[in-house]
């Protein structure tokens, strides 16, 4: 797996913009406030010993802070008394000689009064001299105004009709004006089939009223015992989900394609288009995204207990090749117990950002990427833990689905709601 090495944390306590073409403010005329970088000592690159942050702007004098990683006992680079508008930010990382190997710089503006805390990550391009890559999480921080649905579970096992002991895997799509959501209805021993649901506001969902819409197959083909919901991506030619699919739940789970005019009426693919092998035994479809042509298929390995993140990619949306150099993701921190799971992506602003829910279900985690490949946690994970939920309604968070409708983002997620894991979905959203 490849790794970021270089990761900084931003808390400022004034609002971050990407505009650099505000008119200049006079001295005398500015509010103030101040700006305080916080750097990651544990994923710096090793031959970085110190940090010299530059704020630059027109008839203003340069500010300028440094930071020695090797013997200050903090890990801040404060700015105090800052003229509120739009400065230029310029990040230097320099070795033991004092020679700069890493650069990176972006526009911000500081407007007075406003407090919040942004994420910058400076990430290196290469060995040696190269530049770093800015790029902002712009808005509050991650672990703030997350809100659990004060009515969840929106979707309980009681709406189905056959009586399912458990609700999995929630994707929902905003299409055509409504709210669209496949979700995994589970029995005993483990049979499992897709339902679809509709809502005209993302809360209140109506079930479909002709039974599944994706059911297991037939006795000895390879999704025999179960169907599983996974990502939908609708282009010129329908819609497209990645489902899962086993004959036997102790045996290879595989990933395999349907097909869609209007997402109710799928068509299967005979064979999987991705299989699980030894090395990934068991493979969980969890999100897809079309960029420049390219599929970008996200899923979960679990070799019980341990989970982690790979990625498969395809032209076509049909034949895909496993990224060479996989796990994208795996459990590197305290939180994620024995592994990270569920990745759910979204591309705004020229970033890729992930959120994942670690191996116990006790909360997700956030991660930032400029390829889709290499990703650098949020060094405030988790952002949502499961002592959060409203009213204690479930005991796991588990299987995050998120999108952004209409400038919100929503989370959708599979709550466990007693030991014998009967389960409904939920939504936070911020």
């Amino acid at each position: 797996m490849k790794t970021l090495s270089f990761l900084a944390a931003i808390f400022v306590s004034l609002f971050l913009s990407s505009c650099s073409n505000d008119v200049p403010v006079s001295p005398t005329e500015t509010q103030h406030g101040g700006i305080s970088l916080n750097i990651d000592r544990v994923h710096k690159p090793d031959n970085v010993v110190s940090v010299t942050a530059y704020l630059t702007r027109e008839n203003f004098d340069t500010l300028s802070g440094s930071l020695n990683l090797l013997s200050d006992t903090t890990a801040d680079i404060t700015f105090n008394d800052v003229a509120a508008g739009g400065w230029h930010l310029k990040v230097d990382a320099a070795d033991e000689q004092n020679t700069v190997v890493y650069t990176g710089e972006s526009d911000v503006n500081i407007l007075a009064d406003i407090t919040t805390q942004v994420y910058l990550t400076l990430e290196p391009t290469g060995n040696g001299y190269g530049n770093i890559y800015i790029f902002v999480n712009w808005g509050v921080p991650a672990n703030t105004n997350w809100i659990d649905y004060e009515y969840n579970p929106m979707i309980s096992p009681s709406m189905i009709p056959d009586g399912p002991i458990a609700l999995f895997h929630p994707k929902v799509m905003y299409d055509d004006g409504i709210y669209k959501m496949w979700v995994t209805s589970v029995y005993y021993s483990a049979v499992s089939n897709v339902w679809y649901a509709i809502s005209n506001d993302g809360k209140n969902w109506q079930l479909g009223n002709n039974g599944a819409v994706l059911n297991y197959g037939n006795t000895n083909v390879w999704d025999s015992h179960a169907v599983e919901s996974g990502p939908v991506i609708k282009d010129e030619n329908g819609y497209k989900m990645y489902y899962l699919g086993f004959a036997d739940e102790y045996g290879y789970w595989n990933i395999g394609l349907a097909t869609s005019p209007d997402g109710i009426n799928w068509t299967k693919y005979p064979n999987p288009v991705v299989y699980a092998d030894p090395m990934e035994y068991q493979i969980d479809p969890n999100d897809v995204i079309k960029i420049d042509e390219t599929y970008y298929l996200y899923y979960t390995v679990r070799q019980y207990p341990y989970y982690e993140i790979r990625l498969a990619t395809s032209t076509d949306g049909i034949n895909f090749v496993k990224y060479s150099d996989n796990p994208i993701m795996i459990a590197n921190e305290n939180w994620e117990g024995s592994g990270v799971a569920v990745p759910s992506i979204i591309f705004e602003n020229n970033q890729y950002k992930m959120i994942y829910m670690n191996a116990t279900g006790e909360g997700l985690g956030l991660a930032y990427s400029l390829d889709g490949i290499n990703w650098s946690k949020n060094p405030e994970n988790p952002f949502f833990r499961l002592t959060e939920v409203h009213n204690d309604w479930c005991y796991k968070v588990a299987y995050p689905f998120w999108r952004k409708f209409n400038g919100q983002y929503r989370i959708y997620y599979t709550g466990s709601t007693d030991g014998n894991y009967v389960s409904g979905i939920g939504m936070i959203y911020k």
